[in-house]
């Protein structure tokens, strides 16, 4: 386990150590961990609820953590403390949230738990939306326990409807919020005769929304691999699972109408053969989340890989543009970037950790495996070609200079930046020497003059496969 677990009581640690997330993707503190977000507002704040990955050879953890903005302003995150403790049994997969008939606040999830045993899907509540949720009990159908894994939650007009991993719908008695009164159904679309079958793509990670007059599928998909789906990871060696897919309907229980892909967690493709050292420009891996309006404009919330694996997962969000028509519900894929919800751009004279990279080649990683309120989250495995991009800064124009905050390996090499593409040319370039200290040194080059919003690159180039350096952070700063 790599760090600590965070028991009720870290709610007044939180506040102590002033848990709140700048502005940027990930939107919460580098060093957490919350995937499989379904964000959801209550009283003017959005909170995310999702699973909470604190193991190095598993994902999801024994207990859930809440985390809350308010609507007004999503680049002021909060930690609001641990939501609801699975005790030492616990492994809790990704839940949902709604607010009941009446009134208060019900978690559903999947997993093991000392309150109620193991692999049930339970329900817990709450008067508060953050939590603490105390446990209820199991979903049944006709008196047994009913297994629900990754369940989601969507309530309207007194109804409330429960869908499952496996793309299976049911209505639940809104007077105890666990009984199972109507379905199965299942989301199912018309194939080519004209028969319904399940909606294409589909892996698992169901959420629901509503948009306009539509109701909107939203799961985790996958795909064969061949030339159009590329993957850079063993963990996905045998099909693609980066992309959060969507299907709509005039109908609850269906059939469905595919839309296409919302978000994919592996950003661009840069190749298709065998030889490519980097197929995506971002570590893809099973996704999951689901999409939400806030203040007119509507976000998609979903998680990244990081660490080179699956199991230290982080909460990112960017915004997307969603159409209704008479005809269904358009939505463009979203840009995976470090900007996040901060739209019109960061700052770039705050200091970034470089762990906000949204765009990495040739095997550079993100090291997240870091203890809680470890602010150092740095690009590692770093060699010759490797380019880290973040997506995008918005400079008021002037002259620039740029200070890196790097480890260097004892290998001679040279560090150039980019504007806006990575085969651009450089607006300035460090050298790394075989003699510099081993340890984490600033290094500080002017840039010139920069105006406007920017995707800024770092190619790093060395004469043999030797690791270079760490990548810990970097500010820019006007020259004088």
């Amino acid at each position: 386990m790599k760090k600590k677990l965070f028991m009720i009581s870290a709610a007044v640690c939180a506040l102590a150590m002033g848990m709140t997330a700048q502005a940027r993707n990930p939107y919460m503190d580098l060093w957490e961990h919350v995937p499989d977000g379904e964000p959801h507002i209550f009283n003017e704040r959005v909170y995310v609820y999702g699973s909470h990955d604190v193991f190095e050879e598993r994902m999801c953890g024994p207990n859930y953590v809440v985390w809350s903005a308010p609507v007004d302003d999503l680049t002021d995150w909060t930690y609001e403390g641990v939501s609801f403790d699975g005790g030492e049994s616990g492994y809790l997969l990704a839940p949902d949230v709604c607010q009941g008939p009446d009134g208060r606040y019900y978690l559903y999830a999947f997993g093991d738990t000392d309150q109620g045993g193991a692999g049930k899907t339970f329900v817990a509540v709450s008067d508060e939306p953050q939590g603490p949720f105390e446990y209820v009990g199991s979903i049944t159908l006709d008196g047994e326990d009913k297994m629900l894994f990754d369940p989601a939650v969507f309530v309207e007009d007194g109804k409330v409807w429960l869908f499952g991993g496996s793309s299976e719908i049911y209505q639940l008695d809104p007077n105890d919020m666990t009984t199972i009164i109507d379905g199965p159904y299942t989301v199912q679309e018309e194939n080519e005769e004209g028969e319904l079958v399940q909606i294409r793509n589909f892996l698992e990670g169901s959420s629901m929304r509503k948009v306009g007059d539509y109701y909107v599928f939203i799961y985790a998909a996958q795909h064969p691999l061949d030339e159009e789906w590329v993957s850079n990871v063993s963990y996905t060696a045998n099909r693609y699972t980066g992309t959060l897919e969507y299907a709509y309907s005039k109908d609850i229980t269906g059939p469905y109408t595919y839309g296409g892909v919302i978000v994919d967690n592996g950003g661009d493709k840069l190749g298709t053969g065998a030889a490519e050292s980097m197929l995506k420009t971002n570590y893809n891996g099973n996704t999951h989340g689901s999409i939400i309006e806030i203040n007119d404009q509507w976000y998609v919330f979903y998680h990244r890989q990081t660490t080179d694996t699956q199991t230290y997962r982080q909460a990112m969000c960017d915004p997307i543009n969603v159409t209704v028509t008479d005809e269904g519900v358009q939505i463009e894929q979203a840009e995976v970037t470090s900007q996040g919800a901060e739209l019109e751009g960061l700052n770039p004279l705050e200091r970034y950790s470089a762990g906000i990279a949204c765009y990495l080649t040739n095997s550079a990683y993100v090291n997240t495996d870091v203890e809680e309120g470890d602010e150092l989250t740095p690009v590692v495995n770093i060699k010759n070609n490797a380019v880290v991009g973040v997506k995008y800064m918005n400079f008021e124009d002037g002259n620039y200079d740029l200070t890196l905050e790097v480890l260097p390996k004892g290998a001679d090499g040279t560090i150039q930046v980019m504007l806006d593409d990575p085969s651009s040319e450089p607006v300035a370039s460090f050298e790394l020497t075989a003699d510099m200290a081993q340890e984490y040194g600033e290094l500080t080059q002017p840039c010139g003059e920069i105006s406007g919003k920017h995707a800024v690159y770092f190619a790093f180039y060395g004469e043999t496969q030797q690791e270079l350096c760490e990548f810990g952070f970097f500010q820019f700063k006007t020259a004088e």
